[in-house]
């Protein structure tokens, strides 16, 4: 869902760039072309570091998965996650916890989702573990 809210405006930016430019051409006053063109960097800046940013999360969790440690964790609870807001939704973000070397540990794992019932409550997990930072693998959710 992010990557499609993240399309749509480096797309918008560079659409209105494009077009403030050909109106530079066009139209002999010259403040709809600057409007659109600055309108149009505006929002292409922000589409593109939404993407440097998706993909620097991504980039994380794989490298969570590969060097990280295994553990099977519980789902405590439900919380409102950071990102996107969507119909005035926050994607929820999941409380796990797990027993690390006999210490019971609690992690919170944005899932970029906003659907809670595909992570039921007291549902286990795998989740894993590298350094302060922990990942939950979604496709391992089993009651």
């Amino acid at each position: 869902m992010e990557l499609i809210v993240t399309l749509v405006f480096a797309s918008i930016g560079l659409l209105f760039t494009v077009l403030g430019i050909i109106f530079f051409f066009i139209i002999d006053e010259l403040l709809m072309p600057v409007i659109f063109t600055i309108l149009g960097i505006i929002f292409a800046v922000i589409g593109i570091a939404m993407l440097i940013n998706n993909r620097k999360n991504k980039k994380k969790q794989e490298e969570i998965f590969a060097n990280g440690t295994k553990y099977t964790g519980i789902i405590v609870e439900h919380v409102s996650g950071s990102g996107v807001t969507l119909n005035g939704m926050l994607p929820i973000a999941l409380v796990v916890k797990c027993t690390i070397n006999g210490i019971e540990r609690e992690f919170v794992y944005n899932t970029e989702e906003y659907d809670a019932a595909k992570y039921p409550i007291n549902s286990y997990c795998d989740i894993y573990v590298y350094g302060v930072q922990a990942a939950v693998d979604k496709k391992s959710i089993r009651l």
